[in-house]
């Protein structure tokens, strides 16, 4: 997928309130990611992100209605236009400052304390899987479990 046909599935998804040539892109790789106004767009590639966009949905409102201050999604679903997944997102304020490692330590420690949600839990043995830990009670993982190499 090239900016042009991005544009054009960014048109017909019809989700911005000036014309699409306007948007300003932002990113192009497997999404294109567009900004106008305070939206941010998200048109996926092909149609097999169309899973992993709901996902995505899902978690910003999960994240939403836990209180952590995340990304927030302008539409709660996900459409589907021309063979591509497109999203719409709220634009984030310019940053004030760079991200630090506390600021990423503090949001971490706000989601590790989270439940799981019903419908990331059944994706949660799959994750397990590919990343080498385990789910655990109440949404946790434990730690993988390295393996000790003898001298």
């Amino acid at each position: 997928m090239d900016e042009a046909r991005a544009r054009e599935v960014l048109a017909a998804a019809g989700v911005l309130p000036g014309p699409a040539s306007e948007a300003r892109l932002l990113a192009l790789g497997e999404n294109a990611v567009f900004a106008a106004g305070d939206l941010a767009v998200k048109v996926g590639r092909d149609a097999e992100l169309l899973g992993r966009a709901r996902r995505e949905l899902a978690v910003a409102l999960w994240l939403e209605e836990a209180g952590v201050p995340a990304v927030r999604a302008a539409e709660p679903t996900a459409l589907f236009v021309d063979g591509h997944p497109v999203t719409v997102w709220r634009r984030l304020p310019e940053p004030v400052r760079p991200t630090e490692p506390r600021d990423v330590a503090a949001l971490l420690r706000l989601v590790h304390e989270l439940a799981l949600p019903l419908l990331l839990r059944a994706a949660a043995p799959r994750a397990a899987r590919r990343c080498g830990t385990l789910a655990a009670p109440g949404g946790r993982r434990d730690r993988p479990r390295g393996r000790r190499v003898s001298a």
